[in-house]
């Protein structure tokens, strides 16, 4: 046998009783400006109170003048492979459209939501995880300079096959438009922005409020001219929002990491940070298969539920990745 077996385990989140029922271990945040959007986010992975290794993205682009953030897929599982899958899977997306017609927001987040109806398969029937599941925040800005922003909502429900076997599906429950302040958050540091974000203007007890971001966005906000944002304040505001929800996280919100920031506009997408080695998988599986019996070679595979007779011989040989549920 050559190479590396991995063997992954899917428990339900819900057997640790310090994870909150909810999004967990984020904070990205979505800023319209009044020529495009900013997008950031946090590069932690977590599961529970443990911090995961190594940086995990957050933030992606699609094609040339599109982008969204994701929020509650390492948190809201027991395991990355969930959260790997739909990175790598965007990553894919983008390059497929970068050089083709440029999608439209409504038809990106379908990617996201594919990819995590096929990873919560893996989750165990038996146990609901927490709701909800996942969320995302797509934008798209055309060359005209229109604005389509759409946030969609993903959350877990028991449903039974064919064959009476119970699975989790990943139900889209909510459809959320554009917000009217200009600011969406996602994440269990959505909290801290939040909170930021609805006060009437700078607080003594919070050094947040008084930043010069905040003071702009409160004098913008009570002369309802908060189109007038520009691109330059919008990555200001959106440094200060990661920030704050970074310094004011429990111990176990997950929050951290170095922050990673997207601007979308008519003329195009510029990384403002990017990380620069996010966690990965090393490929996507070639075949998957439920409740069966295995025997012969394993590269390529994924198998969940599966048992191995007797006296099966088992071959890998370090071509593709090989995962076991």
């Amino acid at each position: 046998m050559v190479g590396t077996l991995l063997i992954s385990s899917f428990a339900s989140a819900q057997d640790d009783p310090q994870i909150e029922a909810g999004v967990h271990g984020t904070s990205v945040v979505v800023i319209e400006s009044k020529d495009g959007f900013i997008l950031a986010g946090d590069s932690n992975g977590s599961i529970g109170c443990h911090t995961l290794p190594g940086q995990y993205q957050k933030v992606f682009s699609i094609g040339k003048r599109s982008g969204l953030v994701v929020a509650g897929l390492l948190g809201s599982s027991s395991e990355p492979g969930i959260y790997d899958s739909l990175s790598t899977k965007l990553l894919l997306y983008d390059e497929m459209v970068k050089n083709g017609r440029q999608p439209l927001a409504a038809e990106i987040p379908w990617i996201a939501v594919q990819a995590v109806r096929d990873e919560a398969l893996l989750l165990d029937g038996d146990s609901l995880p927490p709701s909800p599941l996942a969320e995302f925040s797509v934008v798209s800005v055309s060359e005209n300079g229109h604005h389509e922003w759409i946030t969609i909502v993903l959350s877990p429900e028991i449903r039974t096959d064919a064959f009476g076997r119970k699975y989790v599906y990943a139900k889209i429950t909510e459809v959320l438009e554009a917000p009217v302040f200009k600011v969406m958050a996602l994440g269990s540091g959505a909290r801290t922005v939040y909170r930021l974000l609805n006060a009437d203007g700078p607080s003594r007890n919070e050094e947040y409020s008084q930043a010069a971001p905040m003071l702009r966005y409160y004098a913008l906000k009570k002369s309802n001219q908060l189109a007038d944002l520009t691109s330059e304040e919008g990555q200001a505001l959106a440094a200060l929002l990661i920030d704050a929800s970074i310094k004011r996280a429990g111990p176990c919100d997950g929050i951290g990491g170095s922050v990673e920031m997207l601007k979308i506009r008519a003329d195009g997408i510029d990384w403002v940070n990017k990380i620069e080695s996010p966690v990965r998988l090393s490929s996507i599986y070639t075949m998957r298969i439920f409740d069966s019996p295995i025997s012969g070679r394993l590269d390529g595979l994924e198998c969940v539920r599966c048992t191995v007779p007797a006296k099966s011989i088992l071959r890998f040989d370090g071509k593709a990745t090989v995962r076991l549920a």
